[in-house]
């Protein structure tokens, strides 16, 4: 395993979604740290929620727990 690995993380909550490309569109607008989202069903049905992907470099975030 390299240390260099990372692993994408989607967590950042940016509201609701109807469509992939506008939560997109979303968490570009957040910061250079966001490389898109993810579109996922919230607990109530027909809402969707994007949340938005980091990179999270393995090595400093464990270090730190």
């Amino acid at each position: 395993m390299s240390p260099t690995d990372g692993r994408r993380v989607c967590d950042s909550a940016a509201g609701l979604c109807s469509m992939l490309f506008s939560c997109n569109t979303q968490c570009d607008s957040l910061g250079r740290n966001f490389t898109g989202g993810e579109c996922s069903d919230a607990r109530f049905p027909g809402l969707s929620v994007c949340y938005c992907c980091h990179n999270v470099e393995s090595s400093a975030e464990m270090e730190s727990m």
